[in-house]
């Protein structure tokens, strides 16, 4: 009877022991053979980084879906509209189509809307005090950043300007010039569209507009 309890446990140690030496085995094995692999074999984190860093965003945070793209598509659709209007503003001086734009029962949207006519304003004094006429301005608005909470849309969004414009004693040659904006955006939904109520941003004429009075003739709202 001792004799078969020592067969048993003779069985046990060398079962333990062949255990043991398959798991080195596997352990020596898995870590010649990273040492052996090419870095070049992954993906190196550069690789995302140059394929995405420009890149529209829509909700941070969760998978962009027909649904989001959908809201980006509105979206771009209301602010290439409200560029347009406005940046027509710059040649003709009538800023009366931007209202409709923005919400001036908040106080940030209507600092907003004041913000775009001391621009408008200051740019076409700017532009006679050099002799300057502004043939065409274009705006291309890109969404960096989208969230979306309680049917209210916060943005970070890129604006690229062009400006084409001629010196008014030699109107045969067109130049033109190119500004970049970083807009810190919320908008609302309003009806089938939407409606801005809060546009921060700053570019290269802030400096001009710091000291700058205007007056326009079109409607008050303050």
């Amino acid at each position: 009877m001792k004799n078969i309890f020592k067969d048993l446990e003779k069985k046990k140690v060398l079962i333990a022991i062949s255990y043991a030496l398959f798991s080195i085995f596997l352990v020596g094995n898995f870590i010649f053979f990273i040492s052996k692999t090419s870095t070049s074999s992954f993906v190196p984190s550069v690789f995302f980084s140059e394929g995405y860093d420009n890149e529209p965003i829509a909700n941070v945070g969760t998978f962009i879906t027909d649904a989001d793209e959908n809201v980006e598509s509105s979206i771009i659709s209301f602010l290439n509209d409200l560029y347009d209007t406005r940046n027509e503003s710059f040649t003709t001086g009538n800023v009366e189509e931007l209202y409709k734009f923005y919400d001036t029962s908040q106080t940030f949207s209507c600092y907003s809307l004041n913000h775009e006519f001391k621009r408008i304003a200051y740019l076409r004094d700017w532009a006679n005090e050099r002799d300057v006429t502004f043939k065409n301005i274009e705006s291309i608005p890109k969404i960096k950043a989208l969230k979306i909470k309680d049917n209210t849309y916060n943005l970070t969004l890129s604006e690229e300007y062009k400006f084409d414009y001629i010196y008014n004693n030699v109107p045969e040659k067109v130049n033109s010039f190119g500004v970049s904006l970083i807009h810190t955006l919320e908008l609302k939904e309003f009806g089938k569209s939407f409606i801005v109520t809060k546009d921060y941003y700053q570019d290269c004429f802030e400096g001009g507009l710091e000291g700058y009075n205007f007056n326009l003739t079109e409607k008050i709202f303050l």
